[in-house]
């Protein structure tokens, strides 16, 4: 089976993100700086051969819900999710031992 595009992959994990943030709305800027900063992470990931295989995708998904959690959680007392949470939240996920940089886990550098 191929690969999914780039972009569905990105929209699956916009999904759990969503689904992580709950209730609390991201600002578009946040939502722009997840985009771009995965996008690029994911175009990476299959750029080197790598798989969207079940595992890693649960993985993936796993994160991303775990990153809207960690990004409402920084967020908390505000309207929205700011760009200063989004980047925080982002950088915490990055640092998770199931998901460290380089891992080939489709995770941000």
């Amino acid at each position: 089976m191929a690969n999914p595009s780039v972009d569905s992959i990105l929209a699956e994990c916009a999904i759990a993100i969503g689904r992580g943030l709950g209730s609390k709305p991201a600002s578009p800027a946040a939502v722009e700086r997840w985009r771009v900063k995965y996008r690029q992470s994911i175009g990476d990931a299959l750029s080197k051969g790598l798989k969207w295989s079940p595992s890693r995708r649960k993985a993936v998904l796993l994160m991303s819900i775990k990153l809207g959690r960690t990004a409402r959680r920084l967020a908390a007392g505000k309207k929205q999710i700011t760009v200063g949470a989004a980047n925080k939240a982002s950088k915490i996920i990055s640092n998770d031992p199931i998901c460290p940089p380089g891992s080939g886990r489709f995770c941000p550098p």
